[in-house]
C-alpha cells in the first residue's frame, strides 16, 4: 500500500464504521459513516504493480463504480467497524467486526492490474 502514509490509513481506519461499499476491476470504494471514505486502486508506480491508497474527508467525492464482469453485493460489510488493516505489497487485510475477515489482493492480467477480494461474500454457516 502507498500513496498515503500506513500508520495515518490505520489510524484514520480503525474503529469507523462502513456505510457502503463499491468495487470495480481496479478500484474499491467504502464510505464510512463519519462521512469520510477510502478508495484501493490496482496501479502501476515505478514499473511495479501496486495498490494505491487515498483517504478522502467527503464520501460523496467517492466515484461511483461499476463491475464490468461481475457485480459485488457489498451490503455484507455495511455496518461493521474496522478493527484492524494491515497493509502489504500485494493486499491489504481488513479485520471487520462483526463481518469478519476482508482481503484485498493485487493480481494482473494482460499486464494491467486488477483488484480482488476473498471472501467477495459473507461465509456460509
Amino acid at each position: 500500500m502507498n500513496s498515503q502514509s500506513v500508520k495515518n490509513v490505520q489510524a484514520t481506519l480503525t474503529g469507523n464504521r462502513i456505510e457502503s461499499a463499491a468495487s470495480s476491476l481496479d478500484r474499491f470504494a467504502v464510505a464510512f459513516e463519519d462521512g469520510s471514505g477510502l478508495i484501493l486502486s490496482a496501479v502501476i508506480e515505478d514499473g511495479e504493480f501496486a495498490i494505491a491508497c487515498e483517504l478522502v474527508e467527503d464520501k460523496q467525492s467517492l466515484p461511483a463504480l461499476a463491475e464490468a464482469v461481475c457485480t459485488v453485493d457489498w451490503q455484507w460489510i455495511a455496518g461493521s467497524s474496522v478493527a484492524s488493516i494491515e497493509p502489504g505489497g500485494e493486499a491489504v487485510k481488513f479485520r471487520l467486526d462483526p463481518a469478519g475477515p476482508l482481503v484485498v489482493g493485487l493480481g494482473a492480467w494482460e499486464g494491467k492490474p486488477f483488484l480482488s477480494f476473498r471472501p467477495y461474500q459473507p461465509a456460509r454457516i
